[in-house]
């Protein structure tokens, strides 16, 4: 069991984007930034030493933690295109995948449009990459990793 369940905020010092999270631990100097997928991508990119963390709350459950997560990244937080949070809060790390996910079969709401252009010169636009992924028959990893590339364009 786990001494510390803390809220904090990751932020890119370049650009000002943030993450809030939760996260469990005995040592609070661990120097966790989060787990989602596009703060591991930023962090990618900009370089570990580019973000800070700073805890906002230390509660002594992780559930009280969980609240606190969910108070903060409410639905209207989520929208901002000024952070790295894509789900709401106050689900830590449970299994998500598939239809167990809240955002199953939805489009996120800072979601961006997804544009490529296939080699006979077809155009196509989606609003997801899971249709991109439908329309185009290539599987939604790959177009992901060409996303990363830049090789497909947004």
């Amino acid at each position: 069991m786990k001494k510390y369940h803390i809220v904090y905020k990751t932020t890119n010092i370049i650009n000002g984007k943030f993450y809030i999270g939760l996260h469990s631990t005995n040592n609070l100097n661990d120097n966790y930034l989060g787990s989602g997928w596009v703060l591991k991508d930023a962090i990618k990119k900009y370089g570990k030493e580019n973000f800070i963390r700073e805890i906002l709350f230390i509660y002594d459950s992780r559930q009280l933690a969980m609240k606190k997560e969910a108070e903060l990244v409410n639905e209207d937080f989520i929208k901002d295109n000024n952070n790295y949070n894509l789900t709401l809060g106050g689900n830590g790390v449970v299994d998500q995948w598939g239809e167990r996910n809240h955002m199953w079969g939805k489009v996120a709401p800072n979601a961006k449009r997804v544009k490529a252009t296939h080699k006979d010169g077809t155009v196509v636009v989606s609003d997801s990459i899971d249709k991109l992924s439908e329309h185009i028959q290539i599987a939604r990893g790959n177009i992901r990793n060409l996303l990363k590339k830049g090789i497909v364009g947004k």
